[in-house]
């Protein structure tokens, strides 16, 4: 399985730090945080990863090269402009050669378990495998599954705004 780092957004909630370094190069406990996704992988037993990057993103692969270093193989997956992260998916989509494939955001920082997330998704296959934290939909300000389990019922976009589905869930055949 590969992996794929969308790391080509303009990060505008982050200006004026992001004027000058792509946030994807912006240091956590002083290291860039993309590094820290990139070695998280590894961890997890990712080696082929591609990254997204747009022209204002450039200083991105001259940081990080090949990826040797990290013990990786990065693929720069180059973009003329930031294309959103459904349409990057898309643009780059033989990247994952039809394989199924981990999609992070160059700027997660997680305790998600990424190996077991792998496995549960092969002896399970599904069109998405999505990791949810449990929250109250009455309180949490941002999407929010419904589920039983593994089996989703509904997905919220915004608190209050259910829309059904007809099959959904944290591994999904659509």
């Amino acid at each position: 399985m590969k992996a794929i780092v969308l790391a080509g957004g303009l990060a505008t909630r982050l200006r004026p730090l992001s004027r000058i370094v792509p946030k994807p190069l912006l240091p956590v406990l002083n290291e860039p945080i993309l590094l820290r996704v990139l070695r998280g992988l590894r961890e997890a037993g990712f080696v082929e990863i591609g990254v997204t990057i747009a022209p204002h993103c450039a200083l991105i692969e001259r940081h990080l090269g090949s990826g040797g270093e990290l013990g990786i193989e990065l693929t720069w997956l180059r973009e003329s402009e930031p294309a959103g992260t459904g349409a990057s998916l898309k643009l780059h989509r033989d990247f994952f050669g039809g394989s199924p494939a981990l999609v992070l955001t160059a700027d997660m920082l997680t305790g998600v378990d990424l190996r077991g997330m792998a496995d549960a998704y092969e002896r399970s296959p599904a069109t998405v495998t999505v990791a949810v934290a449990e929250q109250d939909p009455a309180t949490w300000p941002g999407d929010v599954v419904v589920s039983d389990g593994d089996e989703g019922h509904a997905y919220l976009f915004r608190p209050g705004a259910a829309v059904s589905l007809r099959r959904t869930s944290t591994r999904s055949k659509g």
